[in-house]
């Protein structure tokens, strides 16, 4: 009867947010208007956003959002738990603790991060820093880097959700975050290109401020929830579009951005929106956060995915694909049921209730929050939580984990649902996944898991699904050290995590996660870390 409340609870929160958990009403406008049209998609050419220089600014000009960080390195043990049979069990074969809780704005954590050739770049909130491959800091980096000081911005704006991918086509990480100003109702998505060989130094980071809001004619709004992937030669930017007074979702938007154009800050940058009708679902209704896919093998288009909580049919994923013809860039969709979802309930952890709003944890709504193309297996992975019962008669309803492998067709409307499957341990609560491949096609998500009624603090996880299969095996990669109480009522819990392929051995996958930190001796805390390990699935 607990987990229904909390069920019911849950639902009627997320109903009132129409599938949005976002922070309060942030900013928009920007500089460069669209100056042609070619196929579907506004083209808004040319940008001259040259590099930025960097520059110190005054921490005390930025207002508050929904964030906060720092960089340390704490040893841990790796705990393997209990899982399906399988050929083998993950390993962990490195792992550091990174970026520390330090302010500003640190509720929840959003840790993102990647791997490349030479170093790590990971970000949270509002810090990045650099990392060599024994996790130790690069010198420029000893203290992380605020995101707000890549750039000039206006008094009061804050800076937030940052996310980062390594393009292992090019040898580049690409870095975005978003700014915001209310009182000029302006918004930037900032966009810095890193090459790996010369990440420890950010005087050689290209960074450009692009308007949040590229389209014309239709009133201010501010991007949030961004989204980042990229293919062989283009990289795609999404967010959520909310005007600012009053608080409303307008739509989703997709940018997309030549890599000859983005990487070079010698040259002007043509950037392609879709917005407004051409991101509404194939039922019609408005998509909220379209995931654009991070691409690995052969990638020659951009594919993204949504989830369409609402249509008549029946919940349904959406499959995105950016293409070009001769009027320019277009943007295709189409959807295919993927059986019923219902919204998580909130989780609960360890020494915590299973109905006080205080203990509980937000583990997530049902929008997507990662996605990935395995071009070498033609396929398209997505992920999010889902409320599930994982042992039935038990009286406890699980917040688990429910992922899918979409072939996607030339015709959108004739891709297929290869794989489906949900991650879970009965009397926990799982939330937050990110995936990655390997290069033999193993699956591996990170996620977050808690339990009041084993006593788990939030820890962070890896589970992997071997090629054709839709079980999976469990490692525990960080446990939780003290129950997470922030904040009063139920407590945020990053809004994402991430994972990526390591381009030296294609055997090795790199997750950056979360756990609740606390000293020794504590069993509530108020702190997070996050944590970067390196698997073999």
């Amino acid at each position: 009867m607990a987990k229904a409340l909390i069920r019911m609870t849950r639902l009627a929160l997320a109903g009132a947010l129409a599938l949005a958990m976002v922070g309060p009403p942030r900013a928009v406008w920007a500089s460069a208007r669209p100056r042609a049209v070619r196929g579907t998609g506004a083209i808004v050419r040319p940008v001259n956003l040259p590099r930025v220089p960097l520059g110190v600014l005054d921490p005390g000009r930025v207002a508050a959002r929904r964030s906060g960080v720092g960089a340390e390195a704490r040893g841990s043990a790796v705990r393997p738990r209990a899982a399906a049979p399988g050929p083998r069990e993950p390993v962990a074969a490195f792992g550091f603790d990174a970026i520390l809780n330090q302010p500003p704005f640190p509720i929840p954590a959003d840790p993102t991060g990647a791997l490349g050739d030479t170093w790590y770049l990971a970000a949270v909130n509002v810090h990045v820093a650099v990392y060599d491959r024994s996790g130790q800091p690069a010198p420029a980096f000893a203290t992380p880097l605020r995101l707000l000081d890549l750039a000039r911005f206006p008094a009061g704006t804050v800076d937030f959700d940052p996310k980062v991918v390594y393009d292992h086509y090019t040898d580049h990480f690409v870095l975005v975050f978003l700014a915001v100003n209310d009182a000029r109702e302006r918004s930037w998505i900032v966009v810095a290109t890193v090459p790996d060989a010369t990440a420890a130094d950010p005087s050689t980071w290209c960074v450009r401020k692009i308007r949040g809001d590229l389209v014309p004619g239709d009133g201010p709004q501010w991007a949030d929830y961004p989204g980042l992937g990229f293919d062989d030669d283009r990289v795609t930017v999404t967010s959520n579009q909310f005007t600012f007074r009053p608080y409303r979702f307008r739509y989703a938007q997709v940018l997309s951005m030549p890599k000859d154009q983005l990487y070079d800050c010698a040259r002007d940058l043509e950037i392609t929106a879709f917005h407004g009708e051409l991101t509404r679902e194939p039922s019609g209704r408005k998509a909220f956060t379209i995931q654009p896919a991070v691409s690995y093998g052969r990638a020659a288009r951009q594919f993204l995915l949504s989830f369409d909580a609402g249509a008549f049919e029946g919940n349904r994923l959406t499959v995105w694909r950016i293409g070009e013809g001769p009027r320019g860039l277009f943007l295709r969709r189409a959807s295919l049921a993927v059986g019923r979802a219902r919204v998580a309930p909130f989780g609960t952890q360890g020494g915590g209730s299973l109905v006080k709003e205080d203990t509980l944890w937000d583990t997530g709504d049902l929008r997507l929050t990662s996605a990935l193309y395995d071009g070498d297996l033609r396929a398209v992975f997505a992920a999010h939580a889902v409320e599930r019962d994982l042992s039935p008669g038990d009286g406890y309803v699980e917040s688990a984990i429910r992922w899918y492998a979409v072939g996607p067709a030339r015709r959108l409307d004739r891709s297929v649902l290869l794989r489906k499957g949900v991650l879970g341990t009965p009397g926990a609560d799982a939330g937050w996944p990110a995936l990655v491949t390997d290069g033999a096609g193993n699956l591996a998500v990170a996620f977050s898991q808690a339990s009041a009624l084993t006593g788990e603090f939030l820890s962070a996880y890896v589970a992997v699904v071997a090629p054709g299969e839709t079980t999976a095996r469990t490692l525990l990669l960080r446990v939780g050290e003290g129950r997470y109480e922030a904040k009063p009522g139920v407590e945020r819990w990053g809004d994402f995590n991430a994972a990526s392929r390591d381009p030296l051995d294609p055997s090795l996958v790199a997750l950056v996660n979360q756990f609740a930190a606390a000293e020794p001796g504590e069993t509530v805390t108020d702190d997070w870390r996050q944590r970067i390990d390196l698997v073999a699935p």
